[in-house]
């Protein structure tokens, strides 16, 4: 995982590749629908609700498992990295730094963002 891949709350850009990321995501996919496969090929309504619960709660453990495994890799490249690059990722993962790449700036509003404004 390179920083670029890291949440931009981590300090990276949220730009991940998809090749490295299929297995491990048709497993969490795997794991998350399972349940609901079992009701549906069934045919057992009444465990529909339970499942629907179950699948939520597989999900949520999955995510924070998710978020885990990027905060370790952040600390290890945090480590890993010279004295500019991580300052460079500290003043990225200040409050509101992550704005500008998760938000698109609204001409009506009177903002106007181009390359040259970099």
């Amino acid at each position: 995982m390179k920083e670029t891949s890291l949440p931009a709350s981590m300090g990276g850009l949220d730009l991940y590749n998809h090749k490295e990321l299929a297995q491990e995501e048709y497993r969490n996919s795997c794991s998350a629908t399972g349940p609901l496969l079992l009701v549906i090929s069934e045919q057992k309504r009444e465990r529909m609700y339970e499942c629907l619960a179950e699948a939520a709660n597989i999900r949520k453990d999955l995510k924070v498992q998710k978020r885990k495994h990027q905060k370790e890799r952040a600390d290890i490249m945090r480590d890993q990295a010279s004295d500019n690059i991580k300052l460079a990722v500290d003043l990225a993962k200040e409050k509101g730094a992550s704005s500008l790449l998760g938000v698109l700036p609204i001409e009506e509003f009177g903002f106007f963002l181009h390359n040259g404004a970099f």
